[in-house]
């Protein structure tokens, strides 16, 4: 998504401004939780 915005928005359909640059710090939220709880998800995955 942060390419798209830097390039104009060009990919991705976009319905307001900024769209693209929202999209991208959700998706940097998102890594940031997972990075987070990483040591939880792997125990949980050991476990299986």
């Amino acid at each position: 998504f942060l390419t798209d915005y830097l390039s104009g928005d060009t990919y991705f359909r976009v319905h307001r401004p900024q769209h693209n640059l929202d999209r991208t710090r959700t998706q940097i939220k998102l890594i940031q939780s997972i990075e987070k709880q990483e040591d939880k998800m792997q125990a949980y995955v050991d476990s299986l």
